[in-house]
């Protein structure tokens, strides 16, 4: 079997091809294959230039032409003759009566990422015309919190293989792991005008990336002139979702507009009911080395996130709730989460077992950062081995290392 990484210079991608170099994937890589729309960021090239230098395999830069010249040259159909725009990339549009469009069309994938992969490893592999025989498994960078992205392969003599997802591991994941070997992260790897950016990506690109986010305006400005005079629908198409001029787009963030943030929200929250569990008088249970007021707000600040993160709706009550859960799962399991601002910190829980929650969670606060270590089922936490004092009166602890990962 052929073993071939697919190289997109990003943190997921890099960070597959570093492990494998590590020997931490197996089996060596033949080759990583690099496809280059010629409209990447030129940090991304000066990545890909050191990233090279690091792996044991070649890797390969392949091309379809420009993307750019692609998605602005209007083609001439042969039925009538005339002119028309290719929609090679995913464009936001103003119909005639109004409304906004979603993106229309999209070939720039498939145009200038996954043919061109194909049509080289068949070359170098000198792999048959019309083979059905599986010779080949492409490596491909998804990450386990990307499952949704996984697919088969198009045809008969690859077969798509997701090393990251084997062993569980996340974008998060892939950074320590970069940042623990002293490999520099990645910068973000995408056309410096994909429309897909949302606005800290266009932000990052702002603020890091000035030549390619000018360029990026003025890619904008040209791609709409082009669509007035070529497109067959005459509709006003732009980057941004907006479905306004990049350079006119407000890409501030919502703090610096003046408006609520979740953090802060979450704090309010945390706040007030600190005060009316004390005014009510319930004792403070926090186990840690925190003010009661202070543990409120950071378990806010992890309820919000972790109902955010599984797509279930917060407790967003400020009433005292002794002896109920956090929240309830679409499955029906009930939660509890545990915050702390330790990174080494364990899954807690007072001897007072609470009847209502079905697993714990343990998050650790770092200012507005959250990180969910993992969870535990409540037999796995309350059990007579895992008692212990801390310094804060016996309870129940579980280390980190003995956590199930989501």
């Amino acid at each position: 079997m052929i073993n071939v990484l697919s190289l997109g210079a990003g943190v997921q991608s890099s960070a597959m091809a570093l492990m494998a170099a590590k020997g931490e994937i197996t089996p060596m890589p033949d080759c990583a294959i690099f496809a280059d729309t010629q409209a990447e960021p030129q940090s991304v090239y000066d990545y890909l230039d050191w990233l090279e230098k690091q792996l044991p395999f070649p890797v390969y830069r392949v091309s379809a032409g420009s993307l750019t010249d692609k998605a602005l040259k209007p083609f001439k159909r042969k039925s009538d003759g005339k002119h028309y725009m290719a929609r090679e990339i995913p464009l936001f549009g103003i119909l005639p009566n109004g409304k906004k469009t979603g993106a229309i069309g999209r070939q720039c994938t498939n145009d200038f990422k996954i043919q061109p992969i194909l049509k080289f490893i068949k070359k170098k592999f000198s792999l048959k015309r019309g083979e059905k025989e599986c010779k080949v498994e492409e490596w491909v960078g998804i990450s386990w919190d990307e499952l949704q992205r996984m697919k088969d392969s198009r045809v008969a003599w690859s077969q798509k293989r997701y090393p990251l997802v084997e062993d569980r591991i996340t974008r998060i994941d892939c950074k320590k792991w970069l940042r623990k070997n002293d490999y520099p992260e990645p910068p973000r790897s995408a056309c410096y005008y994909c429309p897909f950016h949302n606005n800290e990506d266009w932000r990052y690109l702002r603020d890091n990336e000035p030549v390619e986010f000018q360029k990026a305006i003025d890619f904008d400005k040209e791609i709409r002139q082009q669509y007035a005079k070529y497109d067959k629908m005459k509709m006003p198409v732009f980057l941004h979702s907006s479905c306004k001029p990049l350079d006119e787009v407000d890409l501030r963030t919502d703090e610096e507009k003046g408006q609520l943030t979740w953090d802060f929200m979450a704090e309010c929250e945390g706040r007030m009911r600190s005060l009316i569990a004390r005014g009510n008088g319930v004792r403070d249970a926090k186990m840690g080395d925190q003010d009661g007021s202070d543990a409120d707000v950071m378990g806010m600040m992890a309820e919000y996130g972790f109902a955010k993160e599984m797509n279930v709706f917060p407790d967003l009550g400020l009433t005292p709730r002794s002896g109920s859960a956090d929240g309830v799962m679409t499955s029906g399991k009930r939660y509890d989460v545990k915050a702390s601002k330790h990174k080494g910190a364990r899954l807690l829980s007072t001897l007072k077992v609470n009847p209502d929650v079905d697993f714990y969670v343990l998050c650790v606060v770092d200012g507005s950062t959250l990180d969910f270590k993992g969870w535990a089922w409540k037999r796995e936490l309350i059990m007579e081995e895992n008692k212990m004092n801390l310094g804060h009166g016996v309870g129940y602890a579980l280390e980190q290392s003995k956590l199930r990962k989501f």
